[in-house]
């Protein structure tokens, strides 16, 4: 290929797509490798600020994955949240883009235990929703939203939303590992409510 010739901003789009995904379903590998092909492409695309700031925040989506799955320090995560901050702080992110980066933020203080503060970011996340058209990201947001609750054992708020995460994937074959995950969640919920419910009963 021309050196000279620009890629295409869309199909880089497409490929960072790709890599979310990847992402999302914990494939570290895989998005190691599609990582580096978007780095090697940026370099050559076609100027569009949106795909640049969507890269950045899939940087630190990517950050917070491999923290969990490498046990990564979480000051590690801090640079990366500061630069996404710096852009939201200026103006620059809008429609999905302000989207994603109040739910990764949701994460990243969830990461750090800031508990009260990932449901901030998260509940800021959620008015945006009506940006989001696909079903699975939703899915993927009702998820992340009702573990925090679990965590909290804000018992009735996190079953409402695992519930809603479940409906969804259990519409598609290839969401089995997500489907079991709400499960797991609304399973662990009515464990909850059925203790609370005895230890009322004691009194």
């Amino acid at each position: 290929m021309d050196e000279n010739r620009k890629i295409p901003y869309d199909l880089v789009t497409q490929k960072l797509n790709d890599w979310y995904t990847l992402i999302k379903n914990d494939q570290v590998e895989q998005a190691e490798h599609i990582r580096k092909e978007v780095e090697k492409e940026l370099v050559n695309m076609e100027e569009n600020q949106d795909a640049l700031l969507y890269y950045q925040l899939l940087e630190f989506r990517h950050e917070i994955m491999l923290s969990y799955m490498e046990s990564k320090r979480i000051d590690d995560l801090n640079s990366a949240y500061e630069t996404i901050k710096e852009m939201e702080e200026q103006g620059q992110l809008t429609g999905m883009l302000e989207y994603y980066y109040f739910f990764f933020t949701g994460m990243y203080e969830f990461r750090r235990k800031e508990l009260t503060t990932a449901i901030s970011a998260y509940r800021i996340a959620e008015t945006k929703l009506s940006e989001v058209e696909d079903e699975i990201e939703k899915a993927e947001f009702f998820f992340k939203v009702s573990y925090v609750y679990y965590y909290m054992k804000q018992t009735y708020f996190s079953m409402n939303y695992a519930s809603r995460a479940l409906k969804i994937f259990q519409k598609f074959d290839e969401y089995a590992v997500q489907t079991l995950r709400c499960q797991f969640i609304v399973a662990g919920n009515l464990i909850d409510s059925w203790n609370l419910k005895e230890r009322c009963n004691n009194f």
